[in-house]
């Protein structure tokens, strides 16, 4: 198949996601015959619209320097006479309240919600230090900053829990209308709708943040993609080490290239979008007579591959030809979408695009962020 003129190609998402969530927190703080007690208890729910900034500030604790520092200017002293002496047992030194922001601040970042959690390792606690001071993975943890002066040490104990609920849809409509060099008009029509619903009580929970990879996937089986439980070993930033990836549902494959041409799938810079982070941008660049399509007009076309990888990372290669795969699209709308597995987040869909089989049929093509 080889497409020479095309009309009306429009592409269109739409995206709705509801979020709500539940949170208890209770701090008990002390230092000396000083303390502190706080206790919340939240519920709230929001749309799409408003889920990164209502989710960034609702889900954090609310313990703030300043709030430690006005608790402990109101509390009452034992008497009058040690009342000077036992604030100063409370005032903690700097090394001290980052040890506490660290902790407060991480215990809040449940389920991958990690975006600002990297400039925490700035503060004089490391990431080592800090997994000593949450001993064990139960739902309380303590820290004991080192005592000065004589003074009996500071000590606190911090529970976090949250109920959370999640409801989220994606569709996608493409059409428009194709000639080919033999004379056929395709009508092109595709409507694609993906959506899932979660819910989940979740304990203390810590996990650094992921990277994600961009590789492009064909669904030939019909539906959109998918991705399991089950697991592959694969290098797929090419740096030399295998990377643990959840594996494609059964109907999808990723878009590949041999171009060593020794008959498998080494690394991710056989695939397009894994190294560069946009497949739809790399797959352009052999558009050799920019019809927007990668057809049999194109040189590329004859050695992509459709690559459907087992758990070792090696799998069998499909030509496009073989498969009934006559063009691929490179226009495509961006529109975000979980993919999860057993509760567990195992990527995102970025963007959307089709394609066609030589006897007319369409379907999908999708850039995905694989969790790493």
């Amino acid at each position: 198949m080889h497409i020479v003129a095309s009309d009306g190609l429009q592409f269109r998402t739409e995206h709705s996601k509801v979020f709500g969530r539940e949170v208890s927190e209770t701090l008990d703080f002390s230092s000396g015959n000083q303390r502190i007690q706080y206790q919340r208890h939240e519920r709230e729910t929001f749309a799409s619209a408003e889920l990164r900034e209502a989710s960034v500030s609702f889900g954090e604790p609310k313990i703030s320097r300043q709030a430690l520092e006005r608790y402990a200017d109101s509390l009452p002293a034992a008497s009058a006479s040690t009342e000077e002496e036992n604030l100063l047992d409370f005032d903690l030194d700097e090394a001290e309240l980052g040890n506490l922001r660290l902790l407060l601040a991480a215990l809040a970042r449940l389920n991958g919600e990690f975006e600002r959690f990297a400039g925490m390792y700035e503060s004089a606690v490391s990431s080592h230090q800090l997994g000593a001071s949450l001993g064990s993975a139960g739902s309380t943890a303590a820290v004991a900053p080192a005592a000065r002066g004589g003074a009996p040490g500071a000590s606190l104990s911090y529970d976090y829990h949250v109920t959370q609920w999640q409801e989220e849809q994606l569709k996608f409509s493409g059409s428009g209308q194709v000639t080919t060099a033999d004379g056929r008009t395709i009508d092109m029509s595709l409507e694609l709708q993906m959506q899932h619903s979660q819910y989940s009580h979740e304990s203390v929970s810590i996990r650094a943040g992921a990277r994600l990879q961009d590789p492009l996937v064909i669904n030939y089986g019909g539906n959109a993609v998918g991705l399991t439980s089950q697991t592959m070993q694969f290098d797929l930033d090419a740096d030399g080490r295998k990377d643990t990836l959840a594996m494609l549902a059964n109907g999808s494959a990723y878009l590949a290239l041999d171009k060593n041409g020794n008959g498998k799938i080494d690394d991710g810079r056989e695939l397009f979008g894994a190294i560069t982070g946009n497949g739809f941008t790399e797959l352009a660049g052999h558009d050799d007579d920019g019809n927007g399509f990668i057809d049999s007009g194109d040189a590329v076309f004859e050695s992509l591959k459709l690559w459907i990888p087992d758990q070792n990372g090696q799998g069998r290669l499909i030509g496009l030809k073989e498969a009934g795969i006559g063009a691929l699209a490179l226009k495509h709308a961006e529109g975000g979408f979980d993919l999860i597995a057993n509760g567990e987040l195992q990527g995102q869909v970025r963007s959307t695009g089709l394609f066609l089989f030589e006897d007319g049929r369409v379907g999908s093509m999708q850039q995905i962020d694989l969790v790493m």
